[in-house]
């Protein structure tokens, strides 16, 4: 029969390598840990993005110029050129703003009513070469 020692119990077997960890913008607290809720690798780095492109400009004190003031786009005419300008916006705000990310591809298409931004993202973390998929929807708001 085999003994178990109290280190057994306590030696966790497979251990996920955390690369990146974020606070979330709202800093709850976890329900059973009590403790700040943290968000890792793909999606601390997903989460990051996003709230990269869905700030404006002069929205942050101290730091005017971080975003990617897509919403002034938003109202433009649909065309091919607002939507390609939209993914060039995106493209350069990640790079500028966002280190842990190598976009691969990025594609933006309009909705069949012309009122909303369908994007979908594809970018690998730095030190892995797993593709993580971003996809969000861009809406008219007024």
């Amino acid at each position: 029969m085999a003994t178990l020692n109290i280190a057994d119990k306590y030696t966790t077997i497979e251990k996920k390598t955390e690369l990146f960890s974020d606070f979330g913008l709202d800093l709850q607290a976890h329900p059973v840990k009590k403790d700040l809720i943290r968000y890792t690798n793909e999606t601390a780095i997903k989460r990051s993005i996003l709230n990269i492109l869905l700030t404006n400009y002069h929205e942050r004190f101290y730091k005017p110029y971080l975003g990617a003031n897509l919403r002034q786009l938003l109202f433009e005419p649909a065309t091919v050129d607002t939507l390609t300008s939209i993914r060039n916006y995106i493209i350069t705000a990640v790079k500028k703003f966002e280190p842990r990310a190598n976009i691969l591809s990025v594609t933006v298409t309009l909705s069949q009513d012309e009122h909303q931004v369908f994007v979908s993202m594809t970018f690998s973390i730095v030190n892995n070469t797993a593709p993580v998929t971003l996809n969000f929807i861009l809406n008219r708001v007024r």
